[in-house]
């Protein structure tokens, strides 16, 4: 992927859920930290990434899901 996409509002980040590895499709898990002393109504954008866990991965170990 040229620009991979590694940023979603938080709403969004809470939908995504786990998603295969594209190197070795091994179901790779979401990775992302929700900020404190936020209210709920606030949605920022927050960094999103999957980690594949996966030690014959020839992927770097972690993956993005789409281009921006």
């Amino acid at each position: 992927m040229n620009r991979p996409k590694k940023r979603y509002h938080l709403s969004q980040a809470r939908r995504l859920g786990n998603r295969p590895c594209p190197h070795c499709g091994q179901l790779g898990q979401i990775r992302y930290e929700k900020p404190t002393g936020l209210g709920d109504e606030f949605n920022p954008e927050i960094p999103v990434g999957w980690d594949c866990n996966n030690i014959h991965c020839s992927g770097p170990g972690y993956f993005w899901i789409e281009n921006e």
